[in-house]
């Protein structure tokens, strides 16, 4: 299997777990260097991803290089939860952030407008789940591309990433309706991307980055130093 490109990563990203990191406030410091990644003006700078492996670990690995690539920050702020689970930073509320994992799969967008994402691995599900978690304008649009499981996925990250923009949390999925892939215009924005074994979606407001800039994992980067 064909993994994504790594991209131009600038190398291998380190962070460190412990709980202090994550517990000490600090000053936010711009940087010529950083702002070119901001040129386009308000939006999502940056949105990148992983696999290969903990999904979990690896979307904070990649929101700490977020961070220092697009604000400066060297350290990651304290993180609280909204009222419906939506992380924030309180100490930098102009700072916006989202994560998703799922099995080796990670990704993180941030930027200074909300932002959604959501990435998901392929795997079949129960054949009623589409009736129940679609609307009726996205049953048409599944059923009319051979009912595949790829499809249904293209549809729920989109979904899940317009509720993780909005911070309303995914109830009722047959209410959730953010724009079908061919649509365009208006806002928040919805793209979507697709790998061989994965779908994943980003929401926000434009300009949206084109594509997911690919850094390698933590195994990836172990199992490079071992083969030198």
């Amino acid at each position: 299997m064909k993994r994504p490109p790594a991209g131009n990563s600038g190398g291998r990203f380190s962070v460190e777990t412990g709980a202090g990191l994550w517990k000490t406030p600090i000053e936010i410091r711009e940087r010529p260097e950083y702002n070119r990644a901001r040129k386009g003006g308000k939006g999502v700078y940056l949105l990148l991803g992983s696999r290969g492996g903990d999904g979990r670990a690896e979307a904070r690995a990649l929101l700490a290089l977020a961070l220092e690539e697009s604000f400066g920050l060297r350290q990651m702020p304290e993180i609280a939860r909204g009222e419906r689970g939506k992380p924030y930073f309180p100490s930098h509320p102009q700072i916006h952030f989202n994560l998703s994992h799922s099995g080796p799969l990670a990704l993180c967008a941030v930027g200074e407008e909300p932002v959604g994402v959501d990435i998901e691995v392929l795997r079949p599900r129960s054949p009623r789940l589409p009736q129940r978690a679609l609307t009726p304008e996205e049953l048409v649009w599944y059923d009319a591309r051979g009912r595949r499981w790829e499809d249904f996925y293209t549809l729920w990250t989109r979904k899940e990433s317009l509720v993780k923009y909005t911070g309303a949390g995914l109830y009722d999925p047959r209410q959730v309706q953010p724009p079908l892939p061919e649509e365009e215009g208006g806002e928040p924005l919805v793209r979507s991307w697709a790998g061989e074994d994965w779908r994943a979606a980003l929401c926000g407001r434009g300009p949206l980055p084109a594509s997911i800039r690919w850094v390698p994992s933590a195994d990836e980067g172990q199992h490079a130093r071992e083969t030198l």
